[in-house]
C-alpha cells in the first residue's frame, strides 16, 4: 500500500464539518480538506416554528382590531377608529340609535358651585291697577323702561305669571310705597311729595311734601322725613303738620310709626339719622344713627354709635325689638336685629349680597329684599335668621311693604 493510499485511509470528518488526517500518520504536507458544513434536522425545526407562531400571533391581531372596530361602529354609528391612534374621533351624525347591547353613556353633569342668574332689571310689562282684592298683597317699586320708577302691586294669593299689576305710570319718579291699614290705599314718594293712591289706580293725589313715608297704626296720621330734614307729622289729609323732631346738624330718614297709635299717650318714633355739614341735604351717607322720639317730641334717645350705616328700622309687632339694616353705604349691608332700648344687636344675613328694606310680618318673621341674585327679590326667615327663603323671583324689587288681612 502506498503512502498515498494510507493517507487517504487515515481521514475522517471533524465535528465542525471539516476533513482531518490522523496527526500520527498524516504527513506534514497534507492540508485540511474543507466542505460546506449542512445544517441538521434539529436546526430547522425550532425556525419553522417561531415563523409559523408569528404569522398566527399576526392573524390573530388583525382578527381582533376587526372584531373592536365592527363593535364600537354598531354601538357608535358616528365614530371611526384611526389606526395607529388611541382615541376614536368622532365623526357628525345626524343621530345615533340606542345600541341593544349596552346604553349609550351619557355625558357628565357638571354642577357648578356658584349659580349666577342673570339680571332682571324691570318686571316687563304689567296691566294697570283696576283693583286687588286677595287677602295678601305686597306693594313695591322698580324700575322699568326708561329708568323709570313705578309702583306695582303684587297678590300672593293669585299665580305668579298674572298676579301683579301697575300702580303708577308717569314720567315721576314714585318709589317708597307702605300700605294703609285698611289695605285699601297707598302711600309712596311723587318727586318730593307723599301722594295717597287707591288700590284700582284712582284717588292719587299729594298730601303733603316730603319723603319716607309712614301711616301710624290708626292710619289716621302720617310720619315723614320733612323737607328741612327733621321728622314731621301730619294729619292723613295733610292739615295739621308739625315738627317732632329736628336736629340742626342732623338730617332724619326712614321713621317708623309707631309702637303705638299715634293718636295714644307717647306714641314712640324710630329713625335713622346722619351728621350734616351745616344744612339739609349735606349729610354723610358713610354714617348713620338710629334713634328713637316720642310724638311730642321729648326723650329722643340715641340707639346705636359705631359709625356703620344703620338704616331702614323698623318696629316689631310687639314694639319691643327693632329691625334694620346695617353695612357700608353703596356697597353690602346685611339685616340686623336688636332691642327696643339699643341693646343686644344681632346680625341675622351673612352673604355677600345686599340685604335691605326689612319689615316684620304679623306672625313675628322677617321679610326683606336681596340682591343675591343680581336683582332685588323678596325673601323671607325667622327672626333669628334660619328659614331663608325667596317668595318672589327676581324683580328688581326697591322697596316693598307688606300687607295681610285682619
Amino acid at each position: 500500500m502506498s503512502e498515498d493510499d494510507k493517507a487517504k485511509r487515515n481521514i475522517r470528518l471533524g465535528d465542525d464539518g471539516e476533513l482531518y488526517g490522523d496527526e500520527d500518520t498524516q504527513p506534514h504536507h497534507v492540508e485540511k480538506l474543507k466542505r460546506k458544513a449542512k445544517p441538521s434536522d434539529r436546526e430547522i425545526t425550532p425556525l419553522l416554528l417561531s415563523a409559523l407562531g408569528f404569522l398566527l400571533m399576526l392573524v390573530c391581531c388583525v382578527v381582533t382590531l376587526q372584531l373592536v372596530a365592527g363593535q364600537v361602529r354598531q354601538l357608535w354609528p358616528g365614530v371611526r377608529v384611526v389606526p395607529g391612534t388611541r382615541a376614536a374621533t368622532a365623526l357628525p351624525s345626524a343621530t345615533s340609535p340606542a345600541s341593544t347591547l349596552w346604553p349609550t353613556p351619557a355625558p357628565p353633569t357638571l354642577t357648578p358651585t356658584l349659580v349666577i342668574t342673570p339680571p332682571t332689571i324691570g318686571i316687563g310689562e304689567r296691566p294697570m291697577c283696576t283693583g286687588i282684592g286677595g287677602n295678601e298683597r305686597i306693594v313695591f317699586d322698580t324700575v322699568y323702561g326708561d329708568d323709570n320708577r313705578e309702583v306695582y302691586l303684587l297678590d300672593l294669593s293669585q299665580p305668579a305669571v298674572s298676579n301683579i299689576c301697575r300702580l303708577t305710570n308717569d314720567a315721576a319718579t314714585d318709589g317708597d310705597p307702605v300700605w294703609h291699614p285698611n289695605g285699601n290705599a297707598v302711600l309712596f314718594n311723587h318727586d318730593g311729595d307723599l301722594w295717597r293712591v287707591n288700590v284700582d289706580g284712582s284717588g292719587g293725589a299729594a298730601i303733603v311734601t316730603g319723603t319716607d313715608g309712614q301711616w301710624d297704626n290708626s292710619g289716621d296720621w302720617v310720619v315723614f322725613s320733612g323737607a328741612d330734614g327733621g321728622i314731621a307729622v301730619a294729619a292723613a289729609d295733610g292739615s295739621q303738620g308739625r315738627l317732632v323732631s329736628g336736629v340742626a346738624l342732623w338730617d332724619e330718614f326712614e321713621p317708623d310709626c309707631c309702637s303705638l297709635n299715634f293718636s295714644a299717650l307717647l306714641p314712640v318714633v324710630v329713625y335713622a339719622a346722619a351728621p350734616r355739614d351745616g344744612t339739609a341735604g349735606t349729610s354723610d351717607g358713610n354714617a348713620r344713627e338710629l334713634f328713637t322720639i316720642n310724638a311730642d317730641g321729648t326723650g329722643r334717645v340715641q340707639l346705636t354709635d359705631n359709625g356703620d350705616y344703620d338704616d331702614e328700622p323698623d318696629w316689631s309687632p310687639g314694639g319691643n325689638q327693632i329691625v334694620f339694616t346695617r353695612g357700608r353705604y353703596g356697597f353690602n349691608t346685611d339685616i340686623w336685629i336688636m332691642n327696643a332700648d339699643g341693646s343686644n344687636p344681632r346680625q341675622l344675613t351673612t352673604d355677600e349680597a345686599t340685604d335691605h328694606s326689612p319689615r316684620w310680618l304679623p306672625d313675628g318673621r322677617i321679610m326683606f329684599v336681596s340682591e343675591r341674585e343680581r336683582a332685588g327679590a323678596i325673601y323671607v326667615m325667622n327672626a333669628d335668621g334660619s328659614d331663608v327663603h325667596p317668595i318672589t323671583a327676581p324683580l328688581g324689587v326697591l322697596t316693598f311693604d307688606y300687607w295681610k288681612a285682619g
